[in-house]
Parts: C-alpha cells; structure tokens; sequence
C-alpha cells in the first residue's frame, strides 16, 4: 500500500470510529467490501495496541552517563579535601596566632 493510499484508509477508519461514517460506506469509497474494511481496521488496531503498549508516561529515562557520575564522584573527593584543608589552615592560624601572643606576653614579661 502506498503512502497516500495508507493515509486514506487511515482518515475512512478515523472518520468511521468517530461516527463521521459507517463502515459501509467507508469500505464503498474505499472500493472494498465492508468485511475487508473491518478486516484492516482491527489489523490496524491491533498494531496500534502493540505499539502503545508498555510505553511509559512522560519522557525517556536517560542513560545513566558514566562519565558523568565519575566526574561527580571526584568533585565530592576535592570539595572534602578542600574543606579539609581549610579545617587545618584555620587550625594553623590558630596556633600561630596563639605563638605569637605568648611570645608578646614573654617579651612584655622581660621588660618589667
């Protein structure tokens, strides 16, 4: 059947579903015996069943993207080294910071 043979046939069955036509007189303009009509329409039916069947709502679940989920990994990896690092620098400070006032107080000490 050639496309635009298909589309007609296609248009008579939509037609005759909505009750725009019977199936009589979609098989005459048709050039088919009613039976035939009847014969392709549940044909037709039947593949658009199959192929709606199992189709899920809403879009396609994407592939999970290895790559993706790698890279994610590793910025989770740096983002607690950093924090990390933070964690000791600000300890550092501290010390230093703490160093250095006992070394004033010494100093304050010895002039006295």
């Amino acid at each position: 059947m050639e496309e635009k043979e298909a589309y007609l046939w296609m248009e008579k069955m939509i037609q005759v579903q909505a009750g725009n036509l019977t199936a009589s007189e979609a098989a005459s303009q048709l050039g088919v015996s009613r039976k035939t009509f009847y014969k392709h329409q549940g044909e037709l039916l039947s593949v658009m069943l199959d192929k709606l069947t199992g189709l899920k709502n809403g879009r396609p679940q994407e592939e999970p993207d290895k790559k993706k989920e790698i890279l994610l990994q590793r910025v989770d990896e740096l983002e607690k080294q950093v924090d990390t690092l933070q964690c000791r620098l600000r300890i550092r400070q501290a010390l230093h910071d703490t160093a250095g006032m006992e070394k004033k107080r010494a100093g304050d000490h010895n002039h006295e």
